[in-house]
């Protein structure tokens, strides 16, 4: 199966180049537990996200360029971007998007080892950030 997996924010729409698998998916939990005198637990279960992490064990420049693209309006626009993965039935889930260091491999601009790491979270309002 190849997956599609499409970024959009405020400036633009991207759809990346097939990923290496794994594509992984993990699920966090906010919870609270504490374990009693007599070593039964008491949970209180609030909350679960999901993280995406997603490998390309190369990609052109350009597709680099892209991602990088994102990320940075991250910091500059004060918004998140919004992923859609349709046969993971994830649909404009809004995500915090961290990318691993660029290695350039040759002359062309080439980059290896490309991991992008998607956080499920919501909007925050324009002058600060939730996660």
């Amino acid at each position: 199966m190849a997956y599609e997996i499409t970024l959009e924010d405020d400036s633009t729409t991207w759809v990346s180049p097939a990923p290496n698998t794994p594509l992984t998916e993990q699920v966090i939990e906010a919870t609270s537990e504490v374990t009693t005198l007599d070593l039964n637990i008491y949970v209180d279960l609030f909350n679960t996200k999901r993280v995406w992490t997603i490998r390309w064990g190369y990609m052109d420049a350009a597709g680099y360029a892209a991602l990088k693209g994102f990320y940075d309006r991250q910091f500059t626009a004060l918004k998140f971007p919004e992923v859609t993965i349709p046969d993971m039935g994830v649909t404009s889930v809004v995500v915090r998007a961290t990318l691993s260091e660029q290695n350039i491999t040759d002359e062309s601009g080439l980059v290896e080892n490309v991991e992008l790491v998607l956080r499920e979270t919501i909007q925050s309002t324009d002058n600060y950030f939730v996660s």
